[in-house]
C-alpha cells in the first residue's frame, strides 16, 4: 500500500538519484513503516537516511546538520 498517489517514496528516490541535478542531493526517507524491509528497499534506492515516525526533532536536525552542514546552524 502507497501512501503517496502515484508514486512511493522509494519510486521518487530513484528517479532523483537518476537526474544528473538532483543525483548527490541528500535524501532523508521518513517513514510510519517500521520493517527492516522498507529501510532496506529506502537505502537500495538510494535514500542517506530512514527514519522512523514519530521524529525526534533534534535527532532530525542533526541528520540535517550530518548531511549539509553547518548552513543550519543555530
Amino acid at each position: 500500500m502507497s501512501s503517496m498517489p502515484g508514486l512511493n517514496g522509494y519510486a521518487v528516490c530513484r528517479k532523483l538519484r537518476e537526474l544528473e541535478q538532483t543525483k548527490k542531493t541528500p535524501i532523508i526517507i521518513i517513514t510510519a513503516l517500521q520493517a527492516s524491509t522498507d529501510s532496506d528497499e529506502a537505502k537500495r534506492s538510494g535514500a542517506n537516511e530512514v527514519m522512523i515516525k514519530p521524529l525526534n526533532k533534534d535527532d532530525f536536525i542533526r541528520k540535517i546538520r550530518t548531511y549539509l552542514g553547518s548552513v543550519f546552524t543555530s
